[in-house]
């Protein structure tokens, strides 16, 4: 595994909190991390593979490139119409 430098995500955000009235992150930015996240996620459904534990810290940065990370308890699905039935993940950040 690659070491991403920039950091990640929370640490960004974090950053950003802390410096009052510091430079705010570029709309053009946010919205290119957003796509990049949506086109992942699209991807790994598309493999059969749930994160299940999809956040900011596990959002890392290199460059103007964004990589999730941290699969320890992603899940792939066997069958088509399989389900993930367990309940496994950051409390704050599971779907209700």
């Amino acid at each position: 595994m690659e070491f991403c430098y920039g950091g990640d995500l929370n640490q960004l955000i974090q950053e950003q909190k802390e410096n009052e009235g510091g430079k705010k992150l570029d709309e053009k930015k946010i919205v290119d991390w957003a796509a990049q996240i949506s086109l992942a996620i699209f991807y790994m459904h598309d493999k059969r593979i749930l994160h299940r534990d999809l956040k900011t810290p596990n959002i890392f940065i290199v460059d103007s490139t964004v990589k999730l990370g941290d699969f320890g308890i992603s899940k792939v699905l066997d069958e088509k119409v399989d389900l993930a039935s367990t309940s496994i993940g950051t409390p704050y950040y599971m779907s209700p």
